[in-house]
């Protein structure tokens, strides 16, 4: 059974089976799939996993992959912030998955840089990884994935123990430019991709048996016994593969043969040391340790001697390098490393020693200064700096000795630097007496900031010396100056008809002089005197001229009131513009008293006025500082009046007549038009349109205006198209035009309007068919026609086929409504040629034929499965009934035994009697006759008549050879 559009309802199963496999799938969805969304963790002191999935990620693109742990990474993404120490491991534990690979990243989500990589480095096949050489409070970014396929997993960040690099060189390229070890214990490198194979030193390449060089680098150390141990911590690595190195010796670097001491193979990322063992050394000779990443890894190492370890020979050095004692007292120095033997020597008493060639020392200076503690000891590297040599400083000082400071003077609110005097000790300053502040007070010479409460008193300031053998205490003293008054008396403005102001200064007796200026010039030296407009810069001195202070005044003259000359205005309003002078406040006043009174929007200035009626005006300002005042006559005359309808309506090629009814205002018209003749008339023919009348009034006000002259709008029937599909109503509702009017169809009476006398209207026809129809408006008669085509939709329905091989079949259709079908068109499974164009096709092959039926709406296609079977009837020609398993049975070898409609066989032996006879396609003889016997040995016939379902008449005869013997 098929529906309308030819899919079997199996296939539409199918599908929903599919689609339920996809809501499952989705399900699955991940939010941590990019690196930019990935989810952050928490750094902590221990493993504090949470468990995620990579079921559902796909893999990161455009992203540097690590080199490790596979090739296919179906990713997810995590984030963490450097703690403080540079150092951070990540973990994955099994959780469903049981093989994960890791790589941490730096960067911006949107530009990484792989750092590390981890396959196994966690428990079982599970990864972990860690870096040493971050910035503290950077992001890393980390990429976690299954080995092969998804899964489930925990992870956790930890923050790890420092490890401590003492900051030396890089390891040398090459063995020539070895780098010398001169402080083993912190030793921290890198196997860098700068770095190349050293292949021009065959003899190396041969002793190194713990793997092939790749990138490796050299550092050499003098041995101090026979014996070298060290430990080697691996920390971050690029691909997951680790570090290997040699210790080794020879005659010369490059070319000779080499000797080996250990060789140590792949050593991974941990943080456990390897402890590392080179014996049979000779103590003063030179030794060299070539480094190399493991495959060419890109990885951070650290060498660091164990509680017992040692071996290598290193500079000598002294502790402490610098001392500070007081007269009298003695210092422990103690000389470490070098060969074991120490001389020393002291300047400039090299009798202030106990002993000289100790590794541990006792200096007693006997006077006060600076001495100087030289020891020497042979280290045996000479490329290390000072290696022989080292220098320790002892500084001999006394009790603290201070004097007291003199008196200073300052201004109010201002600052004093101390004048302090000290010698052999530490001082502090504090405040004994004032409210202000000190700042270096741990100095010789501090500053003393005073405030507002200091003004005319006496600053005390202690300094406190403490040092060898006691403490020692002197003072410093600051008077402050009380603050200056810089009030000025008198006004600041003054009217014209002055021409200036008086200005005193009071509070004169604590003040010595006063200076007025303008613009840089001196204008008076004096506490009171008379200014004209303008800005001043006062001086203000204090007694004996030490404090001063500024202050500016500004000084104005208020200028003359002066209005606008007399206006003439053709409408009510009128803002004033160019009104001056005055003191900024005054009043309006009208002094020819009309009725209504005129209005102000304010008493300022530059007002709005609104007069009540045409006429003139008298207006008066009155100012209220000098009591000036002024007037101003402003004319208000009438504007022209044109006495136009408001609505001016024309029918379509009909001007509308115009007239202005009120002339006898005007002075002047225009009305725009391009004939200058009608253009000064008070009538005019117009057309639809927006125009524009110029107009004077007898006084040369302008009276413009704007009137539309508008056309009845023609008729216009709008519809989305010419054909309504599979439908019998119309609705339009998008006609233009006067609403008002009547439809008729042309070509069926019978067709219903509503309404049929408005513009928008609902048709519904009976029948599918094509219709005229036309709507004519009652005002100017205008109409306009449309014709619909009214259709159905296309369907087609087929029926399957079976038929016999070799004969033809004609595939029947059942159309619907054919007389609206403008198309037919035959193909068969996905070829698109066109095998037919009629309502019916005949064919004799096998296929999936589809027929495509069109109209003006839709296209719709079905199909009929066409099947083809060969009918022939095979059947062999001997069988032996025996019983063996084995060809016991006569029967039908033909496979499409479906195709039978009806079926007759009969066996006959040589005498013409049945002996079997079957009405099934199916039969299966068995070579016993009618009563159950087993026939003899010998020839047999057959006689078949059948029909196959395609009403096909197959007939058959022939013999068979049957053997009945074991």
């Amino acid at each position: 059974m098929k529906n309308k559009l030819g899919y079997s309802k199996k296939i539409i199963i199918k599908l929903s089976f599919f689609s339920i496999f996809l809501l499952a799938f989705n399900s699955f969805a991940i939010t941590n799939d990019e690196p930019c969304n990935a989810i952050s963790l928490n750094v902590n002191q221990s493993c504090s996993s949470s468990s995620f999935t990579t079921v559902g990620a796909t893999t990161s693109i455009g992203i540097q992959d690590p080199a490790c742990a596979g090739s296919t990474y179906k990713d997810v993404w995590f984030k963490a912030i450097v703690p403080a120490n540079g150092i951070i491991q990540v973990e994955t534990q099994a959780a469903g998955m049981s093989d994960s690979g890791m790589a941490l990243y730096t960067g911006t989500c949107n530009s990484l840089v792989v750092r590390t990589c981890d396959d196994d480095g966690g428990s079982g096949f599970m990864s972990l990884t860690w870096c040493n050489n971050l910035t503290p409070g950077e992001t890393v970014w980390i990429r976690v994935w299954r080995y092969t396929g998804t899964g489930t997993f925990g992870i956790c960040a930890t923050q790890q123990a420092s490890i401590n690099c003492y900051g030396n060189a890089a390891a040398g390229q090459d063995c020539i430019g070895s780098t010398p070890i001169c402080n083993i214990n912190g030793y921290c490198g890198n196997t860098s991709a700068l770095y190349s194979a050293s292949s021009s030193w065959p003899e190396l390449d041969n002793v190194f048996t713990c793997g092939g060089l790749n990138n490796d680098s050299f550092i050499s150390f003098v041995a101090d016994s026979t014996s070298f141990v060290f430990n080697v911590i691996q920390t971050s690595s690029l691909n997951g593969d680790g570090i290997q190195f040699m210790v080794f010796s020879a005659p010369s670097c490059g070319s000779a043969s080499i000797t080996s001491y250990t060789c140590e193979g792949q050593i991974s990322p941990s943080l456990t040391p390897t402890t590392v063992t080179a014996n049979g050394l000779t103590p003063g000779q030179t030794y060299y340790i070539v480094i190399d990443g493991y495959a060419g890894d890109v990885c951070d190492y650290t060498i660091s001697l164990p509680l017992t370890g040692g071996g290598v020979s290193l500079p000598v050095k002294i502790n402490p390098p610098t001392s500070n004692i007081c007269l009298g007292q003695t210092v422990q120095l103690i000389a470490e490393n070098g060969n074991g033997n120490y001389d020393w020597i002291s300047s400039p008493d090299v009798t202030s020693l106990n002993v000289t060639n100790n590794d541990t020392v006792v200096a007693n200076p006997l006077t006060v200064g600076t001495f100087t503690y030289v020891v020497n000891s042979n280290s045996g590297n000479s490329s290390c700096p000072n290696a022989d040599t080292d220098t320790a400083i002892v500084n001999v000082m006394v009790g603290p000795v201070t004097t007291d400071g003199i008196t200073d003077t300052i201004c109010a609110t201002g600052s004093s630097t101390v004048q302090g005097a000290t010698s052999n000790g530490n001082p502090l300053w504090t405040i004994q007496a004032g409210a202000g502040t000190l700042t270096n007070v741990n100095s010789i010479n501090p500053t003393y900031n005073s405030v507002t409460a200091d003004e005319g008193n006496t600053v005390i300031l202690t300094m406190t010396l403490v040092g060898c053998g006691g403490t020692s205490i002197s003072h410093d003293t600051i008077r402050v100056l009380p603050k200056l008054f810089t009030r000025v008396n008198g006004n600041m403005f003054y009217c014209p008809s002055a021409g200036s102001t008086h200005l005193t200064i009071p509070d004169s007796l604590i003040l010595d002089s006063a200076v007025w200026k303008n613009n840089g010039t001196v204008i008076a030296n004096a506490f009171n005197t008379n200014l004209s407009a303008g800005s001043y810069d006062i001086r203000f001195w204090s007694l004996n001229s030490l404090c001063s202070r500024d202050t500016t005044i500004t000084i104005v003259s208020q200028q003359d009131l002066v209005l606008e000359n007399d206006q003439f205005i053709c409408q009510n309003t009128y803002t004033f513009s160019g009104n001056i002078g005055g003191g900024g406040t005054g009043s309006w006043a009208y002094l020819n008293n009309p009725n209504p009174v005129p209005t102000f929007s304010n008493n300022t200035l530059n007002a709005t006025v609104n007069f009540p009626f045409t006429g003139t005006y008298t207006l008066e300002y009155s100012e209220s500082t000098c009591l000036d005042k002024d007037t101003i006559v402003i004319t208000w005359e009438d504007a022209p009046v044109y006495g136009l309808p408001d609505n001016i309506i024309a029918c379509p090629g009909q001007p509308a007549n115009l007239i202005v009814r009120d002339s006898l205002n005007i002075n002047s018209i225009s009305w725009g038009l391009p004939t200058l003749a009608l253009d000064t008339l008070y009538s005019a023919n117009l057309t639809a349109g927006t125009y524009t009348i110029n107009a004077t009034s007898i006084h040369n006000c302008p009276g413009d205006t704007t009137i539309i002259v508008t056309t009845i709008t023609p008729v216009k029937i709008v519809y989305s198209g010419a054909v309504d599909c599979n439908d019998s109503t119309v609705f339009l509702d998008q006609n233009i035009g006067n609403p008002n009017g009547q439809w008729i169809c042309t070509n069926n009476q019978t067709v219903s309007f509503t309404p049929s006398n408005n513009i928008t209207t609902t048709i519904v026809v009976p029948e599918f068919g094509d219709y005229t129809f036309v709507y004519t408006e009652s005002t100017c008669n205008d109409d306009d026609t449309i014709t619909i085509k009214f259709r159905p939709d296309s369907y087609v329905d087929l029926i399957d086929y079976k038929i016999c091989s070799g004969f033809n079949k004609e595939i029947l259709t059942n159309i619907f409504l054919p007389q609206f079908v403008t198309s037919i068109e035959w193909t068969v499974n996905d070829n698109p040629a066109i095998l037919g164009t009629n309502e019916t096709y005949s064919t004799s092959d096998a296929g999936i034929y589809y027929c495509t039926v069109a109209g003006l709406c839709t296209s719709y296609t079905d199909s009929s499965i066409l099947t083809v079977k060969t009918c022939d009837l095979n059947i062999p020609n001997t069988f032996s009934p025996n019983g063996d398993g084995n060809n016991d049975f006569f029967k039908l070898l033909t496979e499409d035994l479906d195709f039978f409609k009806t079926f007759n066989i009969s066996i006959v032996n040589r005498w013409g009697n049945i002996v079997a006879e079957f009405s099934i396609p199916d039969f299966k003889w068995d070579g016993k006759d009618k009563n159950g016997n087993l026939v003899e040995n010998g020839v047999y016939f057959y006689n078949i008549n059948s029909t196959t379902i395609e009403e096909t008449e197959l007939k058959k005869q022939g013999f068979i050879q049957v053997f009945t013997d074991k």
